[in-house]
């Protein structure tokens, strides 16, 4: 028979086995409690005076007040990631009905859940159809969360409490089947926690959300204090090495979203590590990933500019709240914009070669004005020759990517011809060596045939 000890010994063990498996979900999650998240907090930090102070005289609920009414009126950091007047408002709109509707369009399938019940966050409606190939990304992109950046945007616009109360059931619905998986990095059918997910709602939606709605009374304090949880909880999945994908667009969003959190959320210990594991994996990725000639290595021109909006945004929010980058950066990321100019079409378009769509430069060239304020050639291909001054020569080769372009001219009704000559590339790649582009007098007469991948359309339905 087991000594008095050793029996001890059983029940505690059983005991505390039993409480981290009523605090966890089955996929072996542990929810952090409030004094848990508060004391990943700096609490040395002035700011947090209040918070410590209700800390060390046990009081928890004195201690999260402070700390959600610090939340809801600090002053920075800084985002600058809500921005309704630039939207385009029909399809603001559209985004909006479909989040208020909880009706949303994946992967070519359109699927509408019921308002009378939460919804399913690991839902894949691509399953119901035998007869085409089941969609995987229909769940994976329903985790980005972008109808939650409509609901933000339509709230700021119009201060109407309704956006603010469907964003947080989402929210909660969400946190409450969606727990950090602590034995994966997620990348399997109908995961929440895929890291491409997660770090691209680190670095968008996430962000837009809580500043958007941080002021709204229906965004209540455990709401707030929840998504603060789950901030920590993204950046903890984004942090091991053995997560991050290198060499890929999926590296840019994992660092981009890190880099976010740590930025965004400075009073947490671990932030600086965060900011700093964040922007220095940017920082190798723009040399690993990126060809001496300024092209991605995916040879796609619209993953190109995928990469480079991840790229640039970090430097953006670094520049807006004063935080160092690597001294080098900025040259290393110039190349990228250089290749969008003189790669491009007279009308201001990157061909259709890779995985990509005829790609308008201008989006991520108004940034890159903003960057590099001395290439007045960038400034004239944002504008469209509005302002700046035009690319010098009208033949260009770019060696390592294996692309050559020629124009007449400038102009709209300039010629223009762009031949592939170059390698397979990497993840978003097509075959598509010799591939030949002609355009001419505003029309691309000749196109790149493989184009840009689309999903099969499926009907709008609804689950009962």
């Amino acid at each position: 028979m087991p000594s008095p000890s050793t029996i001890r010994t059983y029940l505690t063990a059983y005991y505390l086995l039993s409480v981290l498996i009523l605090s966890s979900d089955a996929s072996g999650s542990v929810r952090p409690t409030d004094i848990e998240l508060i004391k990943t907090l700096d609490l040395s930090l002035p700011a947090l005076t209040e918070v410590r102070n209700a800390v060390e005289n046990d009081d928890l609920e004195t201690a999260k007040a402070n700390l959600v009414a610090y939340y809801r009126d600090r002053k920075s950091p800084k985002w600058s990631g809500l921005d309704w007047a630039r939207q385009n408002p029909a399809r603001l709109e559209r985004m909006t009905k479909g989040a208020m509707n909880r009706t949303f369009s994946r992967a070519g399938a359109t699927y509408s859940f019921p308002r009378d019940q939460a919804i399913d966050w690991h839902f894949n409606p691509t399953e119901a159809y035998t007869t085409v190939v089941i969609q995987n990304e229909w769940t994976w992109q329903l985790n980005r969360h972008h109808a939650w950046y409509a609901l933000a945007l339509a709230y700021g616009k119009s201060g109407d409490e309704k956006y603010a109360k469907e964003f947080v059931v989402q929210l909660n619905s969400w946190i409450d089947q969606c727990p950090r998986p602590l034995d994966s990095a997620g990348s399997y059918p109908k995961s929440a926690w895929r890291t491409i997910e997660t770090g691209i709602r680190s670095s968008t939606t996430w962000p837009s959300t809580f500043y958007g709605f941080k002021a709204s009374p229906t965004f209540d304090d455990d709401s707030l204090m929840d998504m603060l949880r789950m901030f920590v909880e993204h950046a903890k999945h984004l942090m091991p090495e053995n997560h991050f994908r290198s060499g890929s667009n999926w590296g840019t969003m994992e660092s981009n979203g890190l880099f976010t959190i740590g930025v965004l959320f400075p009073e947490f210990k671990d932030a600086a590590l965060w900011r700093e594991t964040g922007i220095n994996r940017l920082y190798g990725e723009l040399e690993k990933q990126v060809y001496p000639d300024g092209m991605q290595i995916e040879l796609s021109t619209g993953y190109h500019q995928v990469s480079l909006r991840n790229f640039h945004d970090p430097l953006r929010l670094a520049r807006l709240n004063d935080v160092p980058v690597p001294t080098a950066y900025l040259d290393r990321l110039e190349r990228m914009y250089h290749f969008n100019v003189y790669a491009a079409a007279p009308d201001g378009r990157l061909p259709a070669l890779g995985d990509a769509g005829r790609t308008d430069i201008r989006r991520t060239l108004r940034v890159g004005t903003e960057l590099f304020q001395n290439r007045k050639d960038f400034l004239w291909a944002a504008t469209r020759g509005q302002k700046g001054t035009p690319p010098g020569g009208t033949s260009y080769a770019f060696p390592y990517t294996g692309y050559l372009a020629m124009l007449s001219g400038w102009g709209d009704d300039d010629l223009y011809a762009c031949i592939d000559v170059g390698p397979f590339g990497y993840g978003h790649q097509h075959e598509d060596k010799l591939s030949l582009v002609v355009y001419a007098y505003g029309k691309e007469l000749i196109t790149d045939p493989s184009g840009d991948v689309t999903f099969c359309q499926l009907p709008v339905t609804t689950r009962y």
